[in-house]
């Protein structure tokens, strides 16, 4: 019965775009679909073609795009200030004590970055669809991030 439900919904949802015109002029009208010879439910096929033809981007995905560009603008914060403390305490006179706590107070930024990347991430393997479960994204760790960008441990 809740299928029946769920099938009138879409259904109805349907018909008020088609009366609405929302599938007037959409791009592709006229063409054969393309939905390749492996894909294991032609329905579903159509489904995810439609909607990413019109733009749509499902919620885990957007977040998942989020949390890379977040991961990158902290990885170049971190290089930077590493490169500036390394530039800083090479010259002549230089104020170590400053340069020190600039370096830790760059790390503890980066250290904060990172958890809040950690949240993102938790939320992000949440609501992966089960199927998509092989998707889910490792927490990220503050010696590995250093590591993997070259620099040296805390």
């Amino acid at each position: 019965m809740a299928d029946l439900n769920w099938e009138s919904w879409v259904e109805k949802l349907i018909r008020q775009a088609q009366e609405e015109g929302r599938f007037d002029h959409l791009e592709g009208q006229g063409k054969p679909l393309n939905l390749g010879p492996d894909d294991p439910d032609p329905a579903q096929a159509l489904v995810n073609k439609l909607l990413h033809d019109q733009g749509f981007v499902p919620a885990w995905l957007e977040l998942e795009q989020h949390i890379g560009t977040e991961i990158k603008a902290a990885r170049t914060a971190i290089l930077r200030s590493y490169h500036w403390c390394q530039a800083a305490w090479a010259q002549p006179g230089a104020d170590r004590e400053r340069v020190k706590d600039e370096w830790e107070r760059a790390l503890a930024d980066f250290g904060r970055k990172i958890e809040e990347i950690n949240g993102l991430i938790l939320n992000h393997n949440l609501e992966l669809p089960p199927a998509l479960a092989h998707r889910q994204r490792p927490r990220l760790q503050l010696r590995d991030e250093l590591r993997r960008l070259g620099i040296p441990a805390l």
